[in-house]
C-alpha cells in the first residue's frame, strides 16, 4: 500500500498499471483517503502479466467529488493458499498526463477587500508540465453571465473580478486556442463581521453582542450504513441509528471529513443545524488524519476540502474552529505513538525531534513550518464563519508552551481578527491559574473524559465546571462515542483499560451524559462546550440553544452567597476531590448555589458563609438544622425540588431570569433511564418547564 498521493485530477485523469511478472494472484485497487469500505476501482484478481486502466476522473465525478486535487491510496495485493509462502509482483503504475488548466485554490475575501476586485489566478500546462504562454492559449473566467479574460505574465494567468457582493461564487475557467479541459474554483465574499471575545466575561461576541455559551463538537468522522457500496448513506439521528442493524458488526463503517463529497457535507451540516449546534471544529496531522502541512506549504487537497467544509458549515449557520497541527512533530525513530511524523521534506531538511519543542533551534525547519502556517492563515483569514484558530488542539499540552506560543504569535501577527484558543489542560491537576501559567491565548480549554469514573457524572461536572470558572476555562473535549472497532481494539487486543465491549453511541446513557455536559455548562456560564466527534443526539443542543437565546448574557448574574475555599489538593482524585463531590451533591440537593474561591482570595463581598475544603468535610445545613448556614439563605433558593431530585441554577441580579437544570439523583450509576421524545423545531421554551431527567434511578 503506497502512502496517500495528492495530484490534480484535471492534469492526471487516468491511471495505467502494467504488471510485468507475478508469482501469485494479484489485485490493484484505488481508494479515496479517509474512506472505509470497498475501493472505488479495482482490477479484480489476476494471474501473471497483465494491465489495468481506470478513468479516475470519471469514477470520482460520478460519485459526487467536485474538487480539483484528489488524495488517493494505490494498493496492490497478492494471494497465496499458504499465507507464509513468499510472493512477489513486479509492476509499473503511471498517471497519464494531459494538457491542463489548473486554477488557484479557493479565494476568500471580506466584502470591503472585494471592492478592489477578487484576485483569480491559474496556470496552463502542456503534457510535459511546462507552462503555456499567451501565444499558445487564451484563458477566460466565467461567473454567471460574466466572462472575464485572464492576463498572462511569465506563464501565470491573473485577473480581478470586481463588483462581487456577499456570497459564494463558483467560477469556471475555460481555454481558447488550445485543447484544454475547463476547470473550476470557488470565490467567497464574507460580510466582514468576525466573531470576537469579551475578555472580561469570557464570552464570544458577534456584531458587538454577547452570544452566551456556544455548543458543538469535533466533526471528523461519520458513520455510514452500507459503507463503500453504491447505496451507502450517512447515519444521522437516533431513528437512523436504531434502524442500522450492521452497526455492531466488525469493521469501522466510517468516512473521515477529508473524503466527504459536497452533498455529504451538506447533509451532515443541515442535520447539525436542525439539532441546534453552534459550531464544529477539526484537528489535523495525527496518524492517518488529513494533513494541511505538505512539507512547508499548504497541501492542496486539504486546502480545497477545508474551504468546502467551511463554506458548507457557514451555509447552515455553523461556525468553525481549526487547529494547525496536533501532537509533536517527531522523527520516525521517536517511539511515542502520539507523535506526528512529518513528511520527508522536513526530515531531508535536517529536522530533529527536539526542534519541535525548541522554536528557533533549527532555522531551516522554522522557515519551512512558518511558511506552511502563513499559507493557511492567508487563505482563510477573511473567513467570518471561522470562530478561532488553535495551534494544536489537544496537542497543546504535549507540545508545550514554547511551540504553542510560537504558533500563536505568528498567527496573531498575520490575522489579528480571529479568536485564538489553547488547550494546555488535558485534565486539571492543579488550580487553573497554576496549570495555565504563561499561556496567553484568548481562551483556554480542558477535557472531561474522566467525568463519572469516580462519582455520578452530574456531580463530577458540577465540581469540574466550578473549577473551570476560577480560570475562565472552556470545555474543549469529552463524551466520545467511539466506533465499535476502536472499542474492541482497546478492550480485546490492547487491554489498556480504555476499551468497552461495545460503543455507547446512540444509547440512553450517552445522550443523558450529553445533557449533563451541556446543561450544567449553561448554568456555569462556560464560553464553549465541545464534545469529541459527537454522533447521535437530537434535542440536546436544541434545548440548550433555545434556552440560551432567551437570555440577555450581558446582564449581571447573582454571585452565590456561599463560597468554598479550595487548593490543588482538591483538584485531582483522592480525599480532596471526594470532599468537593460531597459538597456538590449536598448543595445540588438543597438546592443552593455556591462557588469556589482560591486559597488566598479575600472573602467575596456577598459571602454569607464560607466552607474550607482543605479542612475535614462539613455537611451543609442551616443553623436551624444544627449547621452553619444562615437561615436567611433559604430565601435565596428560587425553587424547591422533590425528594430524590437535585438542581443547579443561574439567577440574574434583577431576579427576572432564572436558568434551572433539574435532574434525578445518581442516574449515572444505574444507566436505566430512557430517552425523551425529540423536541419539535418550533418548540417555544419561554415560560415552559421541562424536566431534564426522564426517570428516577432504580432506587428512586
Amino acid at each position: 500500500m503506497l502512502p496517500a498521493f495528492q495530484f490534480h485530477l484535471g492534469q492526471h485523469p487516468r491511471l495505467e498499471v502494467a504488471v510485468v511478472e507475478a508469482s501469485s494472484d494479484w489485485q490493484f485497487c484505488l481508494s479515496v483517503k479517509g474512506s472505509s469500505g470497498q475501493p472505488f476501482a479495482s482490477s479484480g484478481w489476476r494471474q501473471g502479466a497483465g494491465s489495468f486502466t481506470v478513468d479516475i476522473e470519471s469514477e470520482l465525478r460520478k460519485r459526487g467529488y467536485g474538487i480539483n486535487f484528489v488524495e488517493l491510496h494505490f494498493v496492490i495485493g497478492t494471494w497465496s493458499e499458504d499465507a507464509h509462502t513468499p510472493a512477489f509482483v513486479k509492476f509499473r503504475a503511471t498517471l497519464r498526463a494531459r494538457p491542463a488548466l489548473v486554477a488557484c485554490l479557493p479565494v476568500i475575501r471580506t466584502v470591503d477587500r472585494a471592492r478592489e476586485g477578487v484576485l483569480l489566478a491559474a496556470v496552463t500546462l502542456d503534457r510535459q508540465g511546462n507552462r503555456m504562454r499567451s501565444d499558445q492559449v487564451r484563458i477566460y473566467a466565467e461567473l454567471g453571465q460574466r466572462r472575464t479574460p485572464l492576463v498572462e505574465s511569465q506563464g501565470f494567468w491573473k485577473t480581478r473580478i470586481p463588483g462581487l457582493d456577499i456570497g459564494d461564487y463558483p467560477v469556471r475557467l475555460i481555454a481558447a486556442g488550445a485543447n484544454l479541459e475547463g476547470t473550476g474554483t470557488h470565490l467567497r465574499v464574507t460580510d466582514g463581521n468576525f466573531l470576537g471575545l469579551d475578555s472580561s466575561r469570557h464570552f464570544i461576541t458577534h456584531r458587538g453582542r454577547i452570544k452566551g455559551p456556544l455548543t458543538g463538537s469535533h466533526q471528523g468522522t461519520f458513520f455510514f450504513r452500507e459503507v463503500g457500496k453504491p447505496d451507502e448513506s450517512m447515519v444521522n439521528g437516533q431513528k437512523a441509528w436504531d434502524a442500522w442493524k450492521e452497526k455492531t458488526r466488525a469493521g469501522d463503517r466510517l468516512h473521515y471529513w477529508d473524503s466527504l463529497t459536497d452533498h455529504e457535507l451538506d447533509q451532515r451540516f443541515a442535520y447539525l443545524a436542525r439539532c441546534g449546534w453552534d459550531l464544529v471544529y477539526l484537528l489535523v496531522h495525527w496518524s492517518f488524519w488529513e494533513r494541511l502541512d505538505a512539507g512547508g506549504r499548504i497541501a492542496p487537497h486539504g486546502a480545497e476540502q477545508l474551504a468546502l467544509y467551511l463554506r458548507t458549515a457557514a451555509r447552515h449557520g455553523l461556525f468553525h474552529m481549526q487547529a494547525l497541527s496536533h501532537y509533536p512533530y517527531a522523527s520516525p525513530e521517536a517511539s511515542k505513538s502520539t507523535n506526528t511524523i512529518p513528511y520527508a521534506q522536513y526530515l531531508e531538511a535536517g529536522f530533529r525531534t527536539e526542534d519541535w519543542r525548541k522554536p528557533g533551534s533549527n532555522q531551516h525547519f522554522e522557515r519551512m513550518f512558518h511558511s506552511y502556517v502563513r499559507d493557511v492563515i492567508e487563505l482563510f483569514k477573511d473567513e467570518t464563519s471561522l470562530l478561532a484558530w488553535s495551534a494544536s488542539g489537544e496537542g497543546d499540552a504535549a507540545n508545550g508552551l514554547a511551540r504553542s506560543s510560537d504558533i500563536f504569535s505568528l498567527v496573531r501577527s498575520i490575522d489579528p481578527r480571529h479568536v485564538f484558543v489553547g488547550e494546555p489542560v488535558g485534565r486539571l491537576t492543579k488550580l487553573p491559574e497554576a496549570q495555565t501559567a504563561g499561556w496567553h491565548q484568548d481562551l483556554l480549554g480542558a477535557r472531561t473524559y474522566f467525568i463519572g469514573s469516580e462519582r455520578p457524572a452530574e456531580f463530577d461536572f458540577g465540581v469540574e465546571y466550578k473549577l473551570y470558572r476560577l480560570g475562565g476555562l472552556y470545555k474543549a473535549e469529552g463524551e466520545w462515542p467511539e466506533s465499535n472497532i476502536t472499542c474492541r481494539f482497546h478492550y480485546t487486543l490492547v487491554r489498556d483499560g480504555r476499551g468497552v465491549p461495545q460503543s455507547w453511541a446512540g444509547t440512553p446513557l450517552y445522550r443523558l451524559r450529553l445533557r449533563d455536559a451541556l446543561y450544567l455548562a449553561l448554568v456555569h456560564q462556560l464560553p464553549l462546550v465541545l464534545q469529541w466527534d459527537e454522533q447521535i443526539g437530537e434535542d440536546e443542543h436544541l434545548v440548550f440553544r433555545k434556552v440560551r437565546d432567551q437570555v440577555d448574557w450581558s446582564q449581571r448574574f447573582m454571585e452565590p452567597k456561599v463560597a468554598i475555599r479550595v487548593d490543588t489538593s482538591n483538584v485531582t482524585e483522592g480525599e480532596g476531590r471526594t470532599k468537593l463531590g460531597r459538597y456538590e451533591e449536598s448543595f445540588a440537593h438543597m438546592p443552593l448555589a455556591y462557588q469556589f474561591i482560591l486559597p488566598d482570595a479575600p472573602a467575596p463581598a456577598t459571602a454569607a458563609a464560607i466552607f474550607d475544603a482543605r479542612q475535614p468535610y462539613e455537611e451543609p445545613r442551616f443553623r436551624s438544622q444544627g449547621g452553619s448556614l444562615p437561615d436567611s439563605l433559604a430565601k435565596d433558593i428560587p425553587l424547591h425540588v422533590s425528594s430524590g431530585y437535585c438542581a443547579s441554577y443561574l439567577w440574574s441580579e434583577d431576579r427576572r431570569t432564572l436558568l434551572w437544570r433539574n435532574a434525578s439523583r445518581g442516574w449515572n450509576n444505574s444507566g436505566k433511564c430512557g430517552v425523551k421524545d425529540i423536541l419539535r423545531s418550533d418548540w417555544d421554551l419561554s415560560r415552559a418547564w421541562k424536566r431534564d431527567s426522564c426517570c428516577r434511578n432504580a432506587n428512586g
